[in-house]
């Protein structure tokens, strides 16, 4: 006979992302410099403290302008997203979330 273990995560076990090495799964682009020109009629959206909420991560893009949920897909443009906080150490889906900023990265 085969047996099924559900394991439920709790708010004191590690975060998801302890057991996966995001650093050879999930790249950005890089960043050569240290400051950002804007163009003039470019557009710099920064977002901030996503803790693992996909959901809230796609609502907050998508009201920004730069993503489209139905696609799955970059649609800002030349817009510059910038990420500040954490992406990981929290929710249940943080894998998501940094594989989302993962794939619209370019």
């Amino acid at each position: 006979s085969s047996r099924v273990v559900v394991q439920f995560w709790s708010r004191s076990d590690p975060p998801l992302s302890s057991l996966v090495d995001v650093s050879t799964n999930y790249t950005l682009a890089p960043t050569p410099e240290d400051h950002i020109h804007l163009h003039e009629g470019q557009s710099l959206v920064c977002l901030g403290d996503v803790h693992g909420d996909f959901e809230a991560l796609q609502e907050a893009l998508e009201i920004a302008e730069v993503y489209d949920r139905e696609t799955d897909s970059w649609v800002g443009g030349n817009t510059i997203l910038v990420q500040c906080g954490d992406v990981l150490d929290r929710g249940m889906e943080e894998l998501a979330c940094y594989s989302l900023f993962a794939k619209l990265s370019h």
